[in-house]
């Protein structure tokens, strides 16, 4: 008896013993099945972060986000004002990260023109950052500093005796003087954002960076050589150009050009005589002309007049022979003393446009097209403001102004 119940023992040990194994075996593989599972869900999300990351794929959606950013920035530009700086340091900053992703300032330029159809003043904002970039200065402060350090009340801070890095802008200020490019940077996105004062000239600049080329500050005007044949087609074309800006004034000087060849040729006294005597004959020869012009014609014996009552007024005249005589000396200051060439009336808005931005120019731009040494942007420009005298004065003084003139010669 005692062996049965020593077998029977025996017998459900064992059967316990296997079932133990089997369970064993069995809880391993669902262990097993259970972990694959899991690591293959952790591998797809971690396939699926990268695959939707837009730092690492999409570079558009990043060039956009940057777009926003630059186009949100505080623009007064003022560094008397915190929101200025805490804008103007993130866009740095995000700059910054997205160059790791071989975006360059260039590369966002290119993004935003075909972006829009306009011109938008954020496209020199990128201008600007590559040069203050290229500088390689420190940052001044991160954003954390300017949203956790700079106290924004001085009477708490007294009462829980808490330290700050920057107690008033005025100490932001101070930081600001071991920062040149950096104020330099808010100095020019400043000038980039007043569109009032400089757009056209901006305008001019960047199509000719990013769109035409240097061709396009050359092209546009009128070939007076094709137009003008007598006196009476240069003054009708001169009354159009009496204005101030750049391109009036080029395209008077160039109908100056051109009647002068056909006058000269018509003045007997003049043949024999040297080139300074010529030049001072033919501006007095010229001024009086302006002066008496009558185009009055008669056909079948009626008379008319081609242009309008204002064309022929004394008032105009006036204005168009001073304006004549400002010309005349700029060109003879331009060919005995300076020797340089008159810019475009294009040319010159871009030029001012580009030494007011203070940026750098892209690779392949033909640097030569502002080559101070070789056009004389500053003189044109003084002629400008002479001719916008003239324009500004009554009538009386520039009468006055003429028969002074009139009297000296």
């Amino acid at each position: 008896m005692k062996k049965i119940y020593t077998y029977i023992l025996l017998t459900t040990l064992t059967t316990l013993s296997t079932a133990c194994m089997e369970l064993q075996l069995e809880l391993e593989q669902r262990y097993n099945e259970i972990y694959d599972v899991d690591a293959k869900n952790i591998q797809d999300e971690k396939s699926s972060v990268r695959t939707n990351n837009p730092k690492k794929t999409d570079k558009n959606d990043l060039m956009s986000q940057l777009y926003q950013v630059a186009r949100n920035l505080d623009y007064r530009f003022d560094s008397s004002l915190i929101t200025t700086h805490k804008s103007l340091i993130n866009f740095i900053t995000l700059m910054n990260e997205v160059k790791r992703h071989r975006i360059s300032e260039y590369d966002m330029v290119r993004f935003i023109s075909q972006q829009s159809d306009y011109y938008t003043p954020v496209t020199f904002y990128f201008h600007c950052l590559k040069k203050y970039n290229a500088a390689k200065e420190k940052l001044p402060f991160t954003a954390h500093e300017l949203d956790n350090e700079l106290c924004l009340d001085n009477d708490l801070a007294q009462l829980f005796r808490i330290q700050y890095k920057y107690y008033s802008i005025e100490d932001i200020q101070k930081k600001l003087t071991s920062c040149p490019a950096y104020i330099n940077l808010i100095d020019t996105l400043r000038v980039a954002a007043n569109s009032d004062s400089y757009s056209g000239n901006h305008y001019v600049l960047y199509t000719c960076l990013w769109y035409s080329g240097t061709k396009n500050l050359f092209n546009g005007y009128p070939e007076y050589y094709n137009i003008i044949t007598n006196f009476d087609d240069f003054y009708s074309e001169a009354y159009k150009n009496l204005c101030a800006d750049y391109d009036s004034i080029y395209n008077f000087i160039n109908l100056i050009a051109c009647i002068k060849n056909i006058e000269i040729g018509h003045i007997k006294k003049i043949k024999n005589k040297n080139e300074t005597e010529k030049h001072y004959f033919f501006s007095v020869y010229f001024f009086s002309k302006i002066l008496n012009h009558n185009p009055i014609q008669e056909i079948i014996g009626i008379k008319y007049n081609p242009l309008n009552e204002d064309s022929i007024s004394m008032s105009t005249k006036h204005r168009m022979a001073l304006i004549y005589k400002c010309i005349e000396l700029y060109q003879y200051h331009q060919k005995n003393l300076y020797n340089k060439k008159t810019p475009t009336g294009k040319q010159l808005k871009a030029f001012l446009s580009f030494q007011r931005l203070d940026i750098s120019l892209p690779d392949g731009f033909d640097k030569r097209v502002f080559n101070e040494n070789e056009y004389a942007f500053k003189q044109f420009h003084e002629l400008s403001e002479n001719i916008a005298t003239i324009n500004n004065a009554n009538d009386a003084a520039r009468e006055q102004t003429v028969k002074k003139i009139l009297n000296e010669i």
